[in-house]
C-alpha cells in the first residue's frame, strides 16, 4: 500500500509540474483539459494515508520525529525551493486574479468577481486569467502532492533497512 501511495504522490507531483509549467510558459490549450482539477481532488487520500501511517507509526522508531532528520540534503533543498516558490507564486498570482475570475457568460469572455461582471474581455486575456488562475492552483499543488511523496518513500526507506 505505501509503494501505491507513493507512486499517486509522485504522479501527481509530475503532473501539477507538468501543468504549472505549461500554465507559466503560455500553453493555453491546458484549458481544454478540465480532468486537471481532479488533481486537488486526489490530494485527500494521499494525505489520508499520511495521516493514517504516521499515528500507526506515533510512538515506534518509524515516527515522523524519527524519520525527518533521515531526509537527504539533495531532496531537503529542492523541497526548501519548492516552498519558497510556491509562496511567492501564490502572492504573484493572487495579485493577478485579484481582479476577477475569468468566464465565459452568454458566450462572452469576462472577469468575474463575486458573481458580478466587473469586465468584459478578449479571448486572449480569457485564456491568461485562466492559465494564471491553473499556475496558482498547480504551485500548491506542488506542496501537497511533495509532502505525501517524501513521507512515504522515508517510511519505505526505514522499512527496508528497518530502523
Amino acid at each position: 500500500m505505501l509503494v501505491i501511495l507513493k507512486t499517486m504522490a509522485l504522479l501527481g507531483f509530475l503532473a501539477a509540474l507538468f501543468f504549472h509549467v505549461a500554465a507559466i510558459v503560455g500553453w493555453h490549450s491546458i484549458i481544454q483539459i478540465p480532468e486537471l482539477w481532479l488533481l486537488h481532488v486526489l490530494i485527500f487520500p494521499l494525505f489520508i494515508g499520511l495521516v493514517k501511517y504516521a499515528r500507526n507509526y506515533e510512538k515506534s522508531e518509524m515516527s515522523l520525529s524519527n524519520l525527518l532528520p533521515g531526509i537527504p540534503v539533495w531532496v531537503f533543498v529542492p523541497v526548501f525551493i519548492i516552498f519558497i516558490y510556491v509562496i511567492a507564486n501564490f502572492f504573484f498570482t493572487v495579485g493577478v486574479a485579484g481582479h476577477g475570475l475569468p468566464k465565459i457568460i452568454n458566450g462572452q469572455f469576462c472577469l468575474v468577481n463575486k458573481g458580478e461582471i466587473i469586465s468584459f474581455i478578449s479571448e486572449n486575456e480569457y485564456r491568461y486569467f485562466f492559465a494564471n488562475q491553473i499556475r496558482m492552483f498547480s504551485g500548491v499543488w506542488l506542496v501537497f502532492y511533495s509532502l505525501p511523496l517524501i513521507y512515504f518513500s522515508l517510511l519505505i526507506r526505514a522499512r527496508n533497512y528497518k530502523i
